[in-house]
């Protein structure tokens, strides 16, 4: 079954994020249970956490997706700022696991320097993983490669995870992809990238994909998401992505821009148009 859906605020409650999301015929999404640009998380009643799990089975949300804080940064240097994020990952996915969320996204970090940031990804993945008996999976997402973030390109990807084991995965964005420079409009180039990362990676590591147009050209290196169809990857280059073989099974999230009341259904539909049934 082709599993859809959008990132839903939680502002209003976790029941009322499911009941927005059976309003928009979702059948997955997205949430964040922690401030994105900050470290305050919102505190969950357990009346609250079994009421969302009952709703969610009721309409059958599947997968659930945890995004993470944006300032969370499992490669820098800072040794404290390393530390506080290795705690608050390990917290979130304790948290994840309470409501049952099957995925659990991080970006991958920054650094000037790259070999030593992904050194400290392994690391900081390492100490995060090591003992964790949860479900949810933690999942590393694609960067466009902005300034210092890392994990724009298979090599640095895939030393970053290597040896880590089932309960660390890839979440990829078409956005950071082809601001990346891999132009995801022409099949060719889908399949040749395809096939690198199952053979550097393993296409069994891919367990999501964000859907976000580009406001920026390929190769720009710039994260500026743009509506389906409205940005330089446009709707043939969805159609292109999202039927491909090897990813039309995934789930698919969009992160869309949602300024107005209509956009996440506009967007939605513009993808469910495009799906190859």
């Amino acid at each position: 079954m082709f599993r859809l859906g959008v990132h839903i605020s939680i502002a209003k409650g976790l029941v009322n994020s499911l009941i927005e999301a059976e309003g928009l015929k979702c059948t997955a999404m997205q949430i964040f249970i922690r401030n994105p640009r900050g470290y305050a998380r919102k505190k969950l009643a357990d009346q609250e956490i079994e009421s969302f799990k009952n709703k969610r089975r009721s309409i059958n949300i599947n997968p659930l997706v945890v995004h993470g804080s944006y300032l969370l940064n499992l490669a820098s240097s800072d040794e404290k700022l390393r530390k506080k994020t290795i705690s608050l990952v390990k917290e979130d996915l304790k948290i994840c696991n309470v409501i049952d969320a099957d995925l659990y996204v991080v970006h991958f970090g920054s650094n000037t320097d790259k070999k030593i940031g992904i050194k400290f990804m392994r690391e900081s993945l390492g100490e995060i993983l090591t003992g964790y008996k949860g479900n949810t999976v933690l999942l590393l997402e694609n960067t466009a490669g902005e300034g210092n973030k890392l994990g724009s390109n298979i090599d640095q990807i895939a030393k970053s995870i290597k040896g880590l084991g089932k309960k660390v995965g890839i979440c990829l964005d078409s956005a950071h992809l082809f601001a990346a420079g891999v132009d995801i409009r022409k099949k060719s180039v889908l399949n040749k990238f395809l096939q690198e990362f199952d053979s550097k990676i393993g296409l069994n590591k891919l367990k999501l994909l964000h859907l976000n147009d580009s406001k920026y050209g390929l190769a720009e290196h710039k994260d500026r998401h743009q509506h389906i169809g409205n940005g330089f990857i446009g709707r043939s280059g969805f159609k292109t992505f999202i039927n491909h073989p090897l990813l039309c099974g995934l789930p698919m999230i969009l992160e869309t821009p949602s300024e107005k009341e209509k956009d996440d259904i506009k967007n939605l539909n513009k993808v469910k148009y495009l799906k190859i049934k």
